[in-house]
């Protein structure tokens, strides 16, 4: 008995959900599909990425966005992240997840209302995660570092969060140096050139930074996944700050901010810079990790220096005395 085409199709696990709104951007110059329900996840990914020029001829990424309306407020908590092989789940509540299948290059998201009225929220713990995740599973080691150019020489300045890498980048850029990427920046795996691709189009701070720089007091704050606040501010509301969007890596400096040392810099070991930044990585499968480590190890042939500095002032001078 044939079943009637007119009958409607059982579908509990919302397979056909409609999707009809679509986006085409370039987060870091990769081509990435994006379908929705919804305009202000379309409006959120080119707040992301709307600035990036396409760069890479490569299989786009594909993401499928639903928000669906929810009765009485949620609470808009940090996500909590899982994976095994190639599956990644990125879970805030039972209205609030992703699922993204990293060897395939496709992921689908669940917001609730609420989620998709916050729009930092939303961008910061779910668009930008899952298209950053999905890239450096592909393409990327993630640095946890500013990167700037001054002179044609690049600079990598490499800290753990809350160390003020962000506040001296800003400060350099504010000073003419171009600005590449203020909290992450990712080395291009397989690339001898030491190669990284940043994200110059906005700065994210410590909600404190405000008392350094009182232009971004009113700015909107988010939470990060260790409950820090943060405020964003884009790269093209500072005036006179130049950016792009890659450079090669002529130096490595690690960052030591401390009231009482001598501002100095000093040499530091290849091996102890790989140790450092192999530790902060999280762990992908085991062929990512391989390519990752040989890409650091390709890296490090540059010079690797510990930046001691007490002020902004004296750091910025440092930094300029490596680039002349």
């Amino acid at each position: 008995m044939r079943i009637s085409e007119n009958r409607a199709v059982l579908d509990p696990l919302r397979h056909l959900e409609p999707f009809p709104l679509e986006a085409r951007l370039y987060p870091l110059g990769y081509p990435l599909e994006i379908a929705t329900n919804d305009p202000r996840v379309v409006e959120g990914a080119r707040e992301s990425w709307g600035l990036f020029p396409p760069e890479f001829d490569v299989r786009p990424l594909r993401m499928h966005v639903a928000v669906a309306p929810r009765a009485g407020a949620a609470s808009l908590r940090p996500p909590v992240f899982r994976a095994q092989r190639h599956l990644l789940s990125i879970v805030a509540s039972a209205e609030n997840f992703a699922v993204c299948d990293l060897d395939a290059g496709f992921s689908y998201c669940w917001l609730a209302e609420e989620a998709a009225s916050g729009m930092a929220w939303m961008r910061y713990h779910f668009l930008e995660a899952i298209v950053y995740v999905s890239l450096t599973h592909a393409y990327f080691t993630p640095i946890h570092a500013a990167c700037l150019a001054r002179n044609g020489k690049g600079v990598l300045l490499c800290a753990p969060s809350g160390t003020g890498k962000t506040v001296l980048s800003y400060t350099c850029a504010r000073a003419g140096w171009t600005f590449i990427s203020d909290d992450v920046s990712f080395l291009v795996r397989g690339s001898e050139r030491r190669m990284v691709l940043g994200r110059p189009y906005s700065f994210r701070f410590k909600a404190s930074a405000a008392e350094l720089f009182p232009e971004f007091k009113d700015k909107p704050v988010i939470a990060d996944a260790n409950g820090q606040k943060l405020v964003e501010v884009g790269s093209e509301a500072s005036a006179g700050v130049h950016t792009a969007t890659c450079c090669r890596v002529d130096h490595l400096v690690f960052l030591e901010r401390g009231e009482n040392a001598r501002s100095e810099l000093r040499p530091m070991t290849s091996r102890g810079a790989l140790e450092r930044m192999l530790a902060e990585i999280p762990h992908y499968q085991d062929h990512v990790r391989e390519e990752q480590r040989a890409s650091l190890e390709r890296l490090v042939s540059a010079p690797v220096h510990r930046l001691i500095y007490r002020s902004l002032q004296e750091g910025l001078d440092l930094l300029n005395t490596l680039t002349e």
